[in-house]
């Protein structure tokens, strides 16, 4: 894909604590999706709504575009920004939900350096940013590894993303707290896919779950 391709990145990250909220959601976009108006928006006001509007929510401004090295961009930005943030803000708790190019940039993000797709800056999301995470939610990853026990949907178990399957233990440190979300025919996450199911996640229930995913992750992280 043509987003692929290394990237190295400098530059600063908003590290000011969402005041009187609990949680932070992190919307990372698809491809050529808008700041702010990308499928997940909905979702993440969906998350909102059920903890009593304590969450704050925050996209992810990578280029989200074709051009080389827009996915390593995002690892490098993230990354940045889970760190910073869990450093000034402790006891904010985070959601991270990523749709397209966006959940590749989460999953690898959270993944060692040495497995990522493509070179980054090589900056591993640290310890306390990794606690502080109460869920993750992934949609048509192209890195989607359809044996893992993560996974739901309707997806064949035995057609890995159009990038190749992430290794089974990338994104072990985060058993429980995150979930990956494919469709049968996403072109994306089922290599040969085809059609119109890789932007049903919005009008096929899954937002539904993934909601109610998320709102019990995160009054167990704040120990509600």
């Amino acid at each position: 894909m043509l987003f692929n391709g290394a990237d190295h990145w400098g530059g600063d990250v908003d590290v000011s604590c969402p005041a009187g909220k609990d949680v932070r959601i992190i919307v990372v976009r698809g491809t050529l999706e808008n700041v702010g108006d990308g499928s997940l928006g909905e979702l993440a006001r969906m998350i909102d709504d059920g903890v009593g509007g304590r969450a704050a929510i925050d996209d992810l401004d990578y280029p989200a575009s074709w051009e080389a090295g827009s996915e390593a961009r995002g690892v490098n930005m993230l990354v940045k920004t889970l760190n910073a943030q869990a450093q000034a803000c402790p006891d904010v708790k985070t959601v991270l939900l990523g749709y397209s190019q966006g959940a590749m940039v989460v999953g690898d993000a959270l993944s060692a350096p040495d497995v990522r797709f493509n070179k980054d800056d090589g900056q591993r999301v640290s310890a306390r940013a990794l606690t502080n995470i109460a869920a993750v939610e992934l949609f048509g990853d192209p890195r989607f590894d359809g044996s893992a026990d993560y996974d739901t949907g309707d997806y064949d178990r035995s057609v890995d993303g159009i990038l190749g399957a992430r290794g089974g233990d990338d994104l072990r440190a985060l058993s429980g707290r995150i979930i990956s979300y494919c469709n049968a025919d996403d072109f994306a996450c089922q290599l040969g896919g085809h059609g119109d199911a890789h932007g049903l996640y919005r009008s096929n229930g899954s937002f539904d779950d993934a909601a109610q995913y998320a709102v019990t992750r995160i009054h167990t992280a704040l120990g509600e």
